[in-house]
């Protein structure tokens, strides 16, 4: 019988083959908190505003001039990797690996979980000593035709076995969590797209926007449903909008600083709109919630959005108020083609009607499908906190999973922006190897990661933890989840490892170096 360990060269198994200016910058960050999730205050951004001159494409995002050919926006990761997009697929709750990748070969498995161990005639063999959960048959298929990877025993040094510091740890891809500021996506996209202003570089389909998508440079749009991912603005919000976009409106700043007020009010509400758009992302998503404070912050700054009457005109107001008046315009185009492609969109496969999840990533292929821009997405599937009565509710979960992803990954085969994409699934953490009382399993440690799509070398990859030799009864990480990451950020959009994680913490050859 085969050890753990035990395999081929990467990406072969069971006959499966590998496949081969500071002030610019200020109004830049200005946008990005006007119409982002996260806004790094109360969005004094506004009050910063920079006069430096700026070129405005047809869409309203700001280039410096020559920033890019025919000053448009400035060219992103080298070669092939400018079109490429990834998808980061979140399972929420602490996904069990070993009940995922079942190691049905090892005696200590079967001893340690009596109750939810399963046999080798009850999962799809990988090899002698492994096999995927039985539902994960579509998954199965893409392993069978190398274009899945499954990375063994991820996880990082002193783990957390706390819901939210551990997947704080994740998003940041930093020991310090939150306290990293950013999430590595953030600062992928800040490495990546530098200069990009696109309202749509970084998407999230779901109710709660991940930290890992933390960026004061490049916010994510976030929505639930995207027919409900609309300018939010009531009417008073929309009139003071409307009222900056009259020319006539931009007056000087007056002797009692009403001008003043009326900038400023409209980057506190900017701010305050981005925290309770990041909050409430099911309805009309973060950027609308930002947009519309920004709206209200100026209708109830004491005066017209333009400000008071006075002297003579004032450059930095006109440039404010200019730049408030694409707010609308931005937050209105992003979301109108939002829904448009997702609305227009015709599927080459049968998602699930009845899934959130399998919808979301429906609405991720008809962007992908849509050309939008977007480099990043993230979707979440919950519910893997399997404390009691695991069998049944992780094979539904496995179901799910598979019906969704398993579509999704052969939707995007039909499209050459679907196969120049990749997804990235991760959890928090893994279980105990032990079953408890309840026949469930509680908070352990590592755990698989599955990176999916055409370009990926598909196969076992780093190495399954040991079920005897155990810290605390946890498993003990053999792979460090941030050279999943880093291989990302290296072999799929071009950029050195360091310039996103802090340090390069090696690769793996599930995408190849010459991708």
């Amino acid at each position: 019988m085969n050890g753990p360990n035990d395999r081929g060269a990467p990406g072969e198994f069971l006959g499966a083959k590998a496949q081969p200016n500071a002030d610019r910058r200020s109004l830049l960050r200005a946008g990005a908190g006007v119409l982002g999730a996260f806004a790094l205050g109360p969005a004094a951004a506004l009050a910063r505003a920079p006069g430096s001159p700026c070129a405005w494409t047809r869409t309203g995002w700001p280039w410096a001039p020559g920033a890019g050919p025919g000053g448009g926006p400035p060219a992103g990761p080298p070669g092939r990797a400018a079109g490429r997009s990834l998808v980061l697929l979140q399972l929420s709750g602490g996904n069990d690996g070993l009940s995922t990748v079942v190691p049905h070969g090892d005696d200590a498995y079967h001893a340690a979980r009596p109750n939810l161990a399963r046999g080798p005639d009850d999962v799809l063999p990988v090899d002698d000593y492994r096999g995927l959960h039985p539902a994960l048959e579509r998954l199965r298929a893409e392993l069978d035709h190398g274009h899945l990877a499954i990375v063994e025993g991820c996880g990082y040094p002193r783990p957390n076995r706390s819901h939210f510091k551990a997947l704080d740890i994740w998003h940041a891809a930093d020991p310090r969590g939150r306290l990293a500021r950013t999430g590595w996506i953030g600062r992928l996209s800040l490495a990546a797209w530098p200069d990009s202003r696109d309202p749509n570089l970084v998407v999230h389909v779901g109710r709660d926007v991940p930290f890992s998508l933390h960026s004061p440079d490049h916010p994510p749009a976030s929505f639930f449903a995207p027919e409900g991912y609309r300018w939010a603005g009531d009417d008073a919000q929309t009139a003071a909008y409307t009222a900056a976009a009259d020319p006539r409106a931009v007056a000087p700043d007056s002797a009692n600083g009403t001008g003043n007020r009326a900038a400023n009010g409209a980057g506190n509400g900017a701010g305050n709109g981005a925290g309770n758009g990041a909050g409430n992302g099911a309805g009309n998503g973060a950027a609308n919630g930002a947009a519309s404070g920004a709206a209200k912050g100026a209708a109830d700054s004491g005066g017209s959005p333009a400000g008071g009457a006075g002297e003579g005109a004032g450059p930095a107001r006109a440039e404010r108020l200019d730049f408030l008046r694409r707010v609308l315009a931005d937050a209105q185009d992003s979301s109108r083609a939002i829904r448009l492609a997702t609305a227009r969109y015709r599927p080459r496969v049968e998602y699930a009607v009845n899934d959130p999840f399998a919808l979301s990533l429906r609405h991720v292929a008809a962007m992908i499908d849509a050309g939008l821009g977007a480099r990043v997405y993230s979707v979440e599937l919950g519910g893997f906190d399997t404390h009691s009565d695991q069998r049944g509710a992780h094979d539904r979960l496995m179901a799910r999973l598979d019906a969704g992803l398993g579509a999704f990954l052969e939707d995007l085969r039909h499209s050459q922006a679907g196969r120049d994409t990749v997804v990235l699934a991760f959890s928090e953490f893994g279980r105990r190897v032990r079953e408890n009382g309840s026949r469930g399993t509680d908070h352990g440690v590592a755990g698989p990661m599955l990176v999916a799509g055409h370009a990926v070398r598909g196969g076992l990859f780093g190495q399954h933890p040991s079920l005897t030799e155990l810290d605390a009864g946890d498993l003990v990480h053999t792979t460090d989840f941030r050279s999943v990451y880093g291989t990302v950020v290296e072999r799929w959009f071009g950029l050195p490892p360091a310039a996103v994680l802090g340090e390069d913490h090696g690769s793996l050859d599930f995408l190849p170096r010459e991708a």
